[in-house]
């Protein structure tokens, strides 16, 4: 990166340069008694960000000071990172675009209903039986990836669970 620092050349085209699909970018400012810290992740096709933290530490104590950035800053990368792995290692399982798109479909339902859960357990049941019909067509669409047959499984212990979301029979059809 170092001979791109300051430069004017777009993030995309920088990315392009490096043939890295994602980078790290970031800046530091003084507030008042703190520094402040933005990291930022950056998708390498488009130049937009797909994540941003920032970080707020007192200002002082410059060692101190690294290593609590440090911490923070490779606690967010490993999350974000890790999750995006776990995506294009999902994607390249199978050959069906569709599969694909119905199981990340599926998968954001569940996150959604789980959230919904305390506040209206029957929206988020209705949302764990909209999930696992979207899964449910995405195994059809590839029948030889197990990941929708993972995900169904995810979403039925979910649903079957005591405490779960709501009462309710599954079924496996």
């Amino acid at each position: 990166m170092r001979p791109f620092r300051g430069s004017m050349l777009s993030e995309d085209s920088i990315a392009r340069a490096l043939e890295v699909g994602s980078l790290i970018a970031g800046s530091v400012e003084e507030v008042r008694d703190r520094i402040r810290v933005t990291t930022r992740l950056v998708d390498g096709v488009s130049g937009a960000d797909f994540q941003r933290e920032d970080f707020e530490l007192p200002a002082g104590a410059e060692l101190e000071l690294s290593d609590s950035l440090a911490q923070e800053v490779s606690r967010f990368l490993r999350e974000r990172l890790g999750e995006e792995v776990r995506v294009r290692e999902r994607r390249l399982a199978t050959s069906s675009t569709d599969a694909w798109s119905l199981v990340e479909r599926a998968e954001r339902l569940r996150k959604d209903a789980l959230e919904l859960a305390n506040d209206d357990p029957a929206a988020a049941f209705e949302a764990l039986q909209r999930a696992d019909s979207i899964a449910r067509a995405a195994e059809a669409a590839d029948p030889d990836w197990v990941d929708p047959v993972v995900l169904r499984a995810r979403i039925s212990y979910e649903r079957a669970r005591p405490g779960a979301v709501a009462p309710g029979a599954f079924s496996f059809v």
